[in-house]
């Protein structure tokens, strides 16, 4: 398990141990449709490339980039679900165990904070060439307070960074262009973070 530190977050904060996998079967674009919404505005090439990490049951990435050659990364049950559904998509089957292709516009849309160590999340992303990363996750400050230290009551969730947490973690791996919240009131705690890869 990654450390708090490591991660930017207060020393106190408590995670989840007892984790129940999260699938988004069934769901549509009840959540982060603004991560979506946001992320194709950054778009100006017609031909160019979107992967969604996590893209779960693929409703908001086929709705928003059906024009775009489009990439899917998701595990079980989630994987076999989007081959069946929309066949003449892309789909791979991943826990960050084959390299992330290159693409022009990589989504991680409230991926991170379901994951034991987020660490592997960025360092598989770093390894992929790309022109534009949006990531989201929500403030634990918006949802409980400025004093809560945990764990997180989704059970789904391992952690969750406030907005400068967040921002200082994601900001020690890329470049922040952008880092913002949704305006949506049902996603009113989802913050953004649009970036690029730090020149070497």
């Amino acid at each position: 398990m990654v450390d708090n530190d490591t991660l930017f977050i207060k020393k106190e904060y408590v995670i989840r141990r007892d984790l129940k996998h999260h699938i988004d079967i069934g769901f549509k674009d009840e959540y982060q449709d603004y991560v979506y919404e946001s992320a194709k505005k950054t778009i100006s090439n017609r031909d160019a490339v979107v992967i969604d990490i996590g893209c779960g049951s693929g409703y908001k990435l086929v709705k928003y980039f059906s024009e775009y050659k489009t990439i899917g990364y998701e595990i079980e049950p989630c994987y076999s679900y989007l081959k069946k559904t929309y066949p003449d998509k892309i789909w791979k089957y991943s826990d960050f165990g084959i390299p992330l292709e290159n693409g022009s516009i990589i989504i991680c849309a409230d991926v991170i904070e379901h994951l034991d160590s987020p660490t592997s999340l960025v360092d598989w992303i770093r390894g992929s060439n790309f022109d534009r990363l949006i990531i989201s996750t929500p403030d634990r400050d918006r949802i409980y307070g400025v004093d809560y230290n945990g764990p997180p009551t989704n059970l789904t969730h391992v952690r969750e960074w406030t907005y400068e947490e967040f921002q200082n973690f994601i900001g020690n791996h890329f470049k922040i262009i952008n880092h913002f919240y949704s305006p949506h009131k049902i996603e009113f705690c989802n913050q953004i973070i649009e970036c690029v890869k730090k020149r070497v």
